[in-house]
């Protein structure tokens, strides 16, 4: 190990590089090859150097900066020693900047991020990043869209047509489940107020209106009542307004210290860049982003993708999820 770095050091005094450059390079260096545990240029594989960097964000909670730094000295490492970078490290370097231009966020962002945000627009945050729905497919789902199973969700589109299934994290269940259990407690409430009508798509509203105080229908982050009033007339109660979401992920960022502009596309850009640095392939993450149409089963609908058990950095709220 010590005369590759040697020869690193060399070739970026030649290069004219300063003192201080040369140290941060090696130092990166240096931890690499200790965490891949050698410097033979035949085990330096992309793989190693993904693991590397979910390392860096899991374990060190680097910022994205300094894992491009990172990422720098090893290609430095690779063209000083073996006389070239090899095309998977300049593929890898490409994709991060495709996905840097994107406002993607680290590990450690989504976790100061996530720890500003409270009630059911955390459980909504958490399912944009940890799902890569849209902020309107998310406000959208109901109750029956959950296949707590499988630990998938089932995006629907025009005609109330499954169009894909994409994963739920396992370890925001917990929290999921009490937030369903304290909605179930609240509509059987309702319902004994006859009260608990659901707003529905028009097609559903005319073919099954008794739907609209189904409990499969309610939706998963219904929108606060404008009164307690049990007296005023019932109405349908309609999804979390995307207004009052993205203003509370822009407060957010604000108070997570995250001085750029932050939306659920960053999030869903996130899930993406992260599923990749955790070995899923394109078009599996093409798929669960709702870019590549997945394969249909015999039932006529989209089969799951064979992802089980995802977990992401993703931690218990401060408080308790509730609506009312």
């Amino acid at each position: 190990m010590a005369n590759a770095l040697n020869k690193m050091r060399l070739a970026l005094r030649e290069a004219g590089s300063e003192k201080e450059t040369i140290s941060r390079l090696i130092r990166w260096t240096e931890l690499y090859l200790n965490f891949s545990r050698t410097d033979d240029p035949e085990k330096l594989d992309r793989p190693s150097v993904e693991l590397f960097l979910t390392h860096l964000i899991n374990e060190q909670h680097v910022s994205h900066d300094k894992q491009d730094e990172a990422l720098e000295a090893i290609r430095v490492f690779h063209q000083a020693v073996h006389e070239q970078v090899p095309d998977w490290l300049n593929r890898l370097i490409e994709e991060r900047r495709k996905t840097s231009a994107h406002n993607v966020l680290s590990y450690a962002e989504i976790r100061r991020l996530l720890a500003h945000i409270y009630g059911i627009q955390w459980l909504a945050a958490t399912l944009i990043y940890g799902s890569g729905l849209r902020v309107r497919e998310c406000l959208h789902l109901r109750v029956r869209d959950l296949d707590l199973e499988s630990n998938q969700i089932a995006v629907r589109g025009a005609g109330d047509r499954i169009e894909r299934w994409t994963p739920l994290p396992v370890n925001i269940l917990e929290t999921l489940n009490k937030h369903l259990e304290q909605m179930r407690q609240e509509h059987i409430h309702n319902i004994v107020q006859g009260r608990g009508l659901v707003s529905l798509p028009p097609t559903t509203a005319t073919a099954q209106p008794r739907s609209a105080r189904s409990w499969d229908w309610q939706f998963l982050f219904p929108q606060e009542p404008a009164s307690n009033d049990p007296y005023i007339e019932d109405q349908p109660v309609q999804h979390l307004a995307p207004e009052v979401f993205r203003r509370s992920l822009e407060h957010a960022a604000v108070d997570a210290y995250i001085y750029r502009q932050i939306s659920g596309a960053s999030l869903r850009n996130s899930f993406a860049a992260h599923m990749a640095m955790r070995g899923i392939s394109k078009e599996h993450i093409q798929q669960m982003l709702g870019i590549r149409k997945m394969a249909i089963g015999d039932d006529g609908n989209p089969e799951p993708l064979p992802i089980e058990g995802l977990h992401l950095p993703i931690e218990a709220p401060k408080e308790d999820i509730t609506y009312i």
